[in-house]
């Protein structure tokens, strides 16, 4: 059997349930055969699926890292990696299957319709992209038949790596062993740089970074990230990275 993986999504705001709704029902038209989901909610939203493991974050106002580590606490022991995901992804049917083929003891990502720090653009996987549209004014039909459409869909590259020096985590698989070596989450990091803070722990750590070309994904970029990320919390990742990593910000907070 493959190694049981153990799918994380955060969810924050009930407004953006319809990319919720999408995302799990990608995960579940994988072709990968052994995964757990564990969805983490807050006390004044919290979304049920069948087959889904929801958890409660003790108070509505957490962020990102909150988030994740909560999750990864409530995940399996026997996990050997966790797959993180925004609420407003769409996997494709062999995304999770060539995350695990390729990343037994890296970091790696799939590609997506949002760039990963490097100006490759291979979007010709997205041909039907252009079409999708989910938001609350889009006739029910045309929403599932788009989804359908992503989620069937397969990357048209072959397996292959793009070593990277830092990654976007909308959607990453994180080898636990990795996890056990660096650590979980900064959540000094309410809504930001996380992730690249990750990033530059694992450069440090001698983990490597990667794309996988033949994992794809949809990412509805900024539906959630556009209402809960305010001046105050940019500034205060600002702070917050500097107060690690000094005045060396190679990325964009």
């Amino acid at each position: 059997m493959s190694p049981l993986i153990s799918i994380i999504v955060t969810t924050y705001l009930a407004e953006s349930k319809i990319y919720l709704d999408a995302c799990i029902k990608s995960i579940f038209n994988l072709d990968y055969d052994n995964f757990e989901v564990i969805l983490v909610g807050r006390p004044s939203y919290q979304p049920i699926y069948d087959k889904v493991k929801t958890v409660v974050f003790p108070k509505d106002d957490f962020g990102n890292s909150e988030g994740i580590n909560y999750g990864v606490k409530h995940a399996s022991p026997n996990a050997a990696a966790y797959f993180i995901l925004n609420d407003d992804v769409i996997l494709t049917k062999d995304s999770l299957g060539e995350l695990v083929a390729v990343g037994a003891d890296m970091i790696v990502g799939p590609i997506s319709n949002c760039d990963q720090g490097i100006k490759y653009y291979l979007m010709g996987a997205f041909d039907v992209a252009t079409q999708f549209r989910l938001n609350q004014g889009a006739e029910p039909s045309a929403v599932a038949e788009t989804i359908n459409l992503l989620s069937n869909k397969r990357s048209p590259y072959p397996r292959g790596l793009i070593i990277q020096t830092h990654l976007y985590f909308y959607a990453v698989y994180i080898p636990k062993m990795v996890w056990d070596k660096l650590g979980s989450f900064g959540e000094q990091y309410k809504t930001g740089p996380d992730d690249l803070d990750y990033s530059r722990r694992a450069q440090h750590a001698g983990v490597r970074m990667g794309i996988v070309l033949s994992s794809l994904v949809w990412h509805a970029s900024g539906a959630t990230a556009d209402k809960t990320i305010t001046p105050e919390l940019r500034e205060s990742n600002a702070k917050a990275w500097k107060e690690t990593w000094g005045d060396d910000q190679p990325f964009s907070l």
